[in-house]
């Protein structure tokens, strides 16, 4: 596996216990599934350069970790991603369960923060799509 590689997988890893850490306050079953979150994300590395662990036989395998990789990365952590200042409104019962401030930023800044998040999410979409292409 190349340094980078193992660079993004290290990043998985430590953004997984980053999150868990900082956000205490999330229902109990939040830590397990960002576990299997990170340990999906780190798998299909794994599986792609065939370290440590052989590729499944099965293309659903993959499949079912990437669309789970998706879910609790888009709709479990929603309350991560900020809000527009534009847009802010009272927030509801369920958001202050979690936070005690809503996490505001502006226009500009909140562009800027999907780019980042598209450009750091290359690497393993890359990985992601040649993995299940080897499966053709």
């Amino acid at each position: 596996m190349p340094f980078w590689a193992i660079v993004y997988c290290l990043l998985i890893i430590l953004s997984g216990i980053g999150v868990v850490i900082m956000y205490k306050k999330r229902p109990t079953y939040y830590i397990p599934g960002q576990v299997l979150s990170s340990l999906c994300g780190v798998l299909m590395f794994l599986f792609y350069y065939d370290s440590f662990v052989h590729k499944p036989q099965s293309f659903l395998v993959i499949l079912v970790m990437f669309s789970y990789i998706l879910y609790w990365e888009l709709w479990e952590n929603r309350h991560l991603f900020p809000t527009l200042v534009a847009e802010k409104k009272n927030s509801s019962e369920e958001e202050l369960v979690f936070f005690e401030e809503p996490f505001t930023m502006t226009k500009k800044a909140f562009i800027g923060f999907l780019v980042a998040i598209v450009i750091v999410s290359l690497p393993f979409l890359y990985v992601i799509s040649q993995l299940m292409i080897s499966y053709l």
